[in-house]
């Protein structure tokens, strides 16, 4: 919780010190949504994204660490293997297209009450509704405690390797000191490979039921990103 404190205090900082009007260079965002715990492995993801618009199209890149809070199993509830620390990161690269559909269709907002963070954003060519396609990859590894049938502790390693591809729609709002808030949807599909030293391991991915079986499977995802536009 101290990094989140930081990284908003950091970008409230920015905003203050902008002024009103904004060009089209170099936007960094942090997902606030990534730093919640899992379901499956209680990872967080500290992580940063920077975003360079072009018109009204944009690249952007995002890199983070994931860390552990604390043991979990490889499947919420039902899975038998326990794992006491798991870390890794994640690297992504997106192409992102806007609309120039800025204004906010205020009855949703009771709704999807996020919208309220991007009622007063200004008009931009990289601001308001867009669709993007996204290609990010996750690595993490998990330590795992073994006792054998001598009763002497092991600890194995469970790799696990997660590229995937997804397609967003979002909508983008920047107020007029640069402040940002980036919300978007998506959905695609993952790759899931999984190397491990643990005998008869029995991986259970959540809501996939992968079972230590290698695959494709479909991925839906949600991200609040707030940001700073620098101008």
């Amino acid at each position: 919780m101290k990094t989140l404190f930081y990284i908003s205090f950091l970008i409230f900082t920015l905003a203050s010190k902008a002024q009103d009007s904004l060009s089209d260079k170099l936007i960094i965002k942090t997902s606030l949504t990534s730093y919640l715990p899992t379901i499956s492995f209680n990872t967080g993801h500290a992580n940063i994204e920077l975003e360079k618009p072009y018109h009204k199209n944009s690249i952007l890149l995002s890199a983070g660490y994931v860390y552990s809070y604390g043991p979990t199993t490889s499947g919420g509830l039902i899975s038998p293997i326990t794992q006491n620390h798991t870390s890794g990161f994640q690297a992504g690269v997106e192409f992102r297209h806007y609309f120039g559909k800025t204004k906010v269709f205020e009855p949703l907002c009771l709704l999807l009450w996020p919208l309220i963070f991007q009622l007063k954003g200004i008009k931009k060519n990289n601001a308001g509704l867009y669709v993007s396609g996204q290609f990010v990859y996750q690595y993490t590894d998990s330590k795992i405690p073994k006792t054998t049938f001598d009763a002497v502790d092991h600890t194995d390693l469970l790799q696990r390797h997660n590229p995937a591809f997804l397609v967003k729609l979002g909508y983008q709002s920047i107020n007029k000191y640069g402040f940002i808030v980036d919300q978007h949807i998506g959905f695609g599909a993952q790759y899931i490979y999984y190397k491990t030293n643990y005998d008869n391991a029995r991986i259970l991915e959540f809501l996939y039921n992968a079972d230590g079986r290698d695959g494709f499977f479909p991925k839906l995802v949600y991200s609040f990103k707030i940001g700073y536009a620098f101008n």
